[in-house]
């Protein structure tokens, strides 16, 4: 039987290379951005760095008083695993932000190799370098496909962080993460306490789509189909966690589970109801017009941000919609198509 869980009390380099000031002005867009900051690019050729591991060790620097830069990620196949590092200096201004190209066709980070435990378990990890300061306002990761190619016998993760309180981490697509050896694999992976994880998508990973291992992490708007075992877990380590107008669907151990402390909060998200979507097994997560489950059915997070996946306004119609996406007229893009080199 379908169950509804709703409103449960609940990036000679750079200075020859600077793109410097005020570039983006968006209201509260999930993806937010420093109020300046220099811009590199990651692509094949012709642009600043061939690799986002090479942009992110050029630009582990001292960001200023109040600076920030922005490593934008070209269209094309990264079979890399990055670990970002915290900058050598830094104020509570600034960001680190490294992105995605375009939100309807994302570039995919696609790692083949074998993962160390010591240096990490993540394909795209955020200061996991254990014990090494943070001093960004926010480390932002926004717009990629994430999946795991490779067999390793450690623990992984799709997306994984240990850094407290300034990890915001959306539009992800993130998938697939496994390793028939691997003791433990999960799409996302809050592995410190406090960060912000909107308008992600996670979808066939091992042990868990999304993962809480510690306090105050804080899911909104993002839809898990289809993990191995769990939807969402709370790890016995995190006393709280919330989820917002997420969706939890057609996974072993369905919805919002934990080993510990029950979920603090979750509102407005569904486990396993009949929300009508385009193609899920095709992996479009988009809402079906006719969809009555999640089309304005979510909470109102228009304070902390007022877009989607793709990028389209929220609300459209009376109230957010629960899930990745928000339904629109004629329906935003389809963002799962990869565009090889």
């Amino acid at each position: 039987m379908p169950r509804v869980l709703k409103s449960f009390a609940v990036l000679a380099f750079l200075s020859a290379l600077a793109v410097a000031g005020p570039r983006l002005s968006w209201g509260a867009s999930s993806r937010i951005f420093p109020a300046s900051y220099t811009e590199y690019t990651v692509c094949p050729s012709g642009c600043d760095f061939s690799s986002i591991g090479l942009a992110e060790v050029t630009t582990t620097v001292d960001l200023g008083a109040a600076g920030g830069i922005v490593v934008t990620v070209s269209l094309g196949t990264y079979d890399e695993r990055v670990t970002i590092s915290g900058a050598t200096n830094g104020s509570a201004e600034n960001y680190r932000v490294f992105r995605g190209a375009s939100r309807t066709n994302r570039p995919l980070v696609a790692y083949s190799g074998g993962i160390g435990f010591f240096v990490g378990v993540g394909v795209l990890q955020v200061n996991a370098d254990y014990g090494e300061p943070v001093t960004e306002q926010w480390v932002c990761l926004y717009d990629f496909d994430v999946t795991y190619t490779g067999t390793t016998t450690n623990n992984l993760a799709g997306v994984y962080t240990t850094i407290a309180g300034q990890g915001r981490f959306v539009g992800l697509w993130v998938h697939d993460v496994t390793s028939p050896a691997a003791g433990a694999a999960y799409g996302i992976w809050m592995n410190s306490p406090g960060n912000t994880v909107i308008n992600c998508i996670a979808a066939r990973n091992k042990l868990a789509n999304f993962y809480t291992s510690d306090d105050d992490n804080v899911f909104y708007n993002c839809t898990s189909y289809d993990a191995t075992e769990r939807d969402f877990f709370k790890d016995v380590g995190a006393s709280t966690g919330s989820a917002i107008n997420c969706i939890a669907q057609e996974s072993q151990i369905p919805g919002f589970t934990y080993s510990g402390a029950a979920w603090t909060a979750l509102t407005d998200c569904l486990v396993d109801a009949p929300v009508l979507f385009v193609d899920a097994a095709g992996d479009d997560f988009r809402l079906q017009e006719d969809d009555t489950a999640a089309k304005d059915q979510g909470t109102d997070e228009s304070a902390i941000y007022t877009d989607d996946y793709a990028g389209t306004t929220r609300p459209y119609g009376a109230a957010f919609d629960i899930g990745a996406y928000e339904w629109i007229p004629g329906g935003a893009a389809w963002p799962h198509l990869i565009q090889w080199w």
